[in-house]
This record gives structure tokens, C-alpha cells and sequence, in this order.
């Protein structure tokens, strides 16, 4: 751990910097965040496909771990940075997934049109005795 004043390093154990005398914080409440943030990027990563739920927990999960490093000046943990970064993607290819099943299938049905027209076409077909182009009985 550094000083937040003069990044001289700290032991844990220390409660105050021994080059410029500034109050150490307590360890517990940055292992909280860092443990928080942690969480929140194993739970985006499962809940990449309820995006409206992923999304927020990921860039909460890249927030606070990137928070965590730079009270920390440490870069050596960037797991709920990576996870976070995972699970924001992962959500992203979802959507986009889901954006092209729906279009695919929307291109492929037939339209209004088209379908009132084979259906009218097939009652044609089966009642013949209205042939001509007014519709009327013969």
C-alpha cells in the first residue's frame, strides 16, 4: 500500500506514513470496495443476458476497481476491471445478437400484403364460381 500524499510505501500495519506523517486510511474499507467490485463483476458476468442488469453492474464493477487502484497506486489488481470489461462486452454481442435474430426473422415474414393476397388466391382457387375479375357468380 502507498501514501496518498507522498506515495512513500505503507505497511499495513502502519498508521501513519513514516516520510510525510499523513494518517493512513483504514485497509478494510478499500478491501471492501475492492471485494465489492469484485462481486459486482462476477454477478454482471452472469447476468450478460439480462443487459439492462449486466450493463450497469459492469461499468459499476470497472469503476470501482479502478478506483481501488488509484487509491491504491497499484495496478496489479485488475481483476474486477477485466471482469467488468468481460461482462460489458459480452452484454454488447448479446444485444447485437438479439438485434439480428429480429431482424432476420422480421425480413422473412411475409408481409400484410402478400399474405391477404395468397389467402384470397386460395379462396379463389377452391370456390371457382367466382372467376371473372368482378367477383361476380357466372
Amino acid at each position: 500500500m502507498y501514501c496518498k500524499k507522498c506515495g512513500n510505501k505503507i505497511e499495513i500495519q502502519d498508521k501513519y506514513c513514516s516520510k510525510c506523517g499523513n494518517k493512513v486510511e483504514n485497509i478494510n474499507t478499500t478491501n471492501s470496495s475492492n471485494t465489492l467490485s469484485i462481486i459486482l463483476g462476477i454477478v454482471a458476468i452472469f447476468t450478460i443476458f439480462i443487459p439492462i442488469i449486466s450493463i450497469p453492474l459492469s461499468i459499476s464493477s470497472i469503476i470501482l476497481g479502478r478506483k481501488y487502484n488509484k487509491e491504491n497506486q497499484e495496478n496489479i489488481n485488475n481483476i474486477p476491471v477485466l471482469l467488468g470489461i468481460i461482462s460489458l462486452i459480452l452484454s454488447i454481442i448479446y444485444i447485437l445478437v438479439l438485434i439480428l435474430i429480429i431482424l432476420t426473422i422480421y425480413k422473412n415474414t411475409p408481409k400484410m400484403e402478400e399474405y391477404i393476397d395468397n389467402k384470397w388466391n386460395n379462396i379463389i382457387e377452391k370456390n371457382p364460381e367466382t372467376n371473372n375479375d368482378n367477383g361476380q357468380k357466372f
